[in-house]
This record gives C-alpha cells, structure tokens and sequence, in this order.
C-alpha cells in the first residue's frame, strides 16, 4: 500500500491507495485543488468545509455534464449494420480456427 501527500487549499493530507495509483491520486487531487482555488476566489470568506462543499459541487456538475453528453453519443450512435454483424462473425470464427490451429500445432511439437 502505497502513501501519497497531497496538498489542498494549503493543507496537507497523506492518503494511501494501491501501488501504482499515485499518479492517478494526485491528478485527482489537483482537480479538487483548482476547484477549491476557484471557490476561494470568487467567494472570500467561506469556510475550509464550504469551499469543499462549493468544489464538490462543482466536480458534481461537471461529472453529470459528462455522463449526459456520454448518454446523448450513445443514444445518436448509429446502430451496427448488418455488415458490420457478419464481420465481427467471421473474424470470430477465423479466430477461432486459429487457435485451433495453434493448439493443434503446439499438441505436434515436442516439450522442450
């Protein structure tokens, strides 16, 4: 488990996460950080809870902005024509073969 030191809206927080996602953990973290810079910004004044009140907020918006517009692509994604069907078919089947093929062939060769 690894730590990752995190800084927002001046202070600092250690937080753990699995191995490798510390890149991902300060992205993250500097995503809440501007939100809390713009808050602090356009309203003085609020609390350190408010600002991240106000900040999560905003990450809310901008979240159901994403998975609206995501909905709406799907929603105007042409449907698969019959073609694209009977391609995926066949190269399911060729797959198919192929390992077949290669298993067949492995069965032949002698362990080494």
């Amino acid at each position: 488990m690894a730590e990752v030191k995190v800084t927002i809206a001046g202070r600092s927080y250690a937080l753990h996460c699995r191995d490798g996602d510390e890149p991902r953990l300060h992205q993250l973290s500097r995503m809440i950080a501007d939100r809390v810079d713009k808050v602090k910004a356009s309203s003085p004044g609020l609390t350190e809870v408010r600002q991240f009140l106000f900040a999560a907020l905003l990450l809310a918006d901008d979240l159901s902005d994403a998975q609206a517009e995501a909905k709406r692509a799907r929603d105007e994604a042409p449907a698969p024509s019959v073609e694209d069907i009977a391609t995926v078919q066949a190269l399911e089947t060729l797959a198919e073969r192929l390992e077949s093929i290669g298993q067949a062939l492995a069965a032949d060769t002698p362990a080494p």
